[in-house]
């Protein structure tokens, strides 16, 4: 689901013909003068192991020579986000990380902020909830 906020000229579509997936969802912004933007939020479930929403992205035909704007709970730690001494990644993260940077990606977050407390009982904080843009 998605708010947007109405303007004269402003143009949203749900492209549902790239994807229908209940954890990505990809719109695009028209607006007279501007390039066309897309926009992916996505929630990269962690139990779902073949089928996450960041390997999903990655094989996507994306028109990644326009703005493109990747954001949502993404459930993932990095070095590039967590801004810590030592952060334990999987395969999936770094080929993802991998991906961003061949499409000159750039994270948006400031790292190290955390977006996210545990429910633990030691509330521990994590960058989970991230922003790239191209």
């Amino acid at each position: 689901m998605a708010y947007v906020q109405c303007r004269p000229g402003l143009e949203i579509a749900l492209r549902s013909d790239i994807i229908q997936d209940r954890n990505v969802q990809i719109l695009t912004a028209s607006f007279p003068g501007h390039p066309t933007t897309t926009i992916i939020n996505m929630y990269n479930d962690k139990d779902r192991k073949n089928d996450r929403a960041s390997k999903i992205i990655r094989q996507l035909p994306l028109a990644l020579d326009q703005p493109t704007i990747i954001t949502g709970d993404w459930n993932m730690h990095h070095l590039l986000w967590a801004n810590q001494d030592r952060v334990q990644h999987d395969q999936e993260t770094t080929e993802m990380v991998e991906w961003l940077t061949q499409h000159d990606f750039r994270l948006i977050n400031t790292p190290g902020k955390a977006t996210y407390l545990g429910h633990t009982r030691n509330r521990s904080l994590s960058v989970l909830d991230l922003t790239f843009a191209n």
